[in-house]
């Protein structure tokens, strides 16, 4: 029983990912329909950073968003929450071939994670990396089950 708490917690995490992104993909379909740049416009200044450093950066991508690329954004993040959703369930499962998906997704981002802390280190950068290298080092020992070589012992 406990020897899957970990994965269970994994697993949650993963789910709120994809449940988080299966939000902002309904939201994306959302502004379909609507005028795109208006709408854009007033969540960039909701959140503010509609003012300083940052502000033609914003509103020049604003300038560029179409309704296409809405559309196009609102699939790959719809695509992308699905995965983390069946990779959640799996773990939560305990199914071998979730835990071989989360080594392989969580393995694709730390290149791209130490490449980020390395040209700008910050503290949530440095826990990001360091849980993601984590996470990934866990579900390999535990796929290992103790043994030498990487082969899983229940491939699917």
């Amino acid at each position: 029983m406990f020897q899957n708490q970990g994965l269970k917690a994994i697993a949650l995490f993963e789910g709120t990912k994809g449940v988080f992104v299966l939000l902002v993909g309904f939201e994306l379909l959302h502004l379909l329909g609507a005028d795109v740049q208006n709408s854009s416009q007033q969540i960039v200044h909701h959140l503010g950073l509609d003012h300083g450093a940052l502000a033609g950066v914003f509103r020049r991508l604003l300038d560029q968003i179409s309704n296409s690329s809405v559309r196009m954004m609102a699939v790959v993040a719809l695509l992308y929450a699905t995965l983390r959703l069946v990779e959640a369930v799996g773990l939560w499962l305990a199914r071998p071939w979730a835990e071989w998906l989360a080594i392989i997704s969580g393995s694709l981002y730390i290149p791209v994670e130490m490449y980020k802390l390395i040209q700008h280190p910050t503290l949530i950068r440095i826990l990001i990396t360091l849980g993601n290298v984590a996470l990934v080092y866990y579900l390999i020992r535990r796929r290992r089950g103790g043994r030498s070589n990487l082969s899983p012992s229940q491939p699917f």
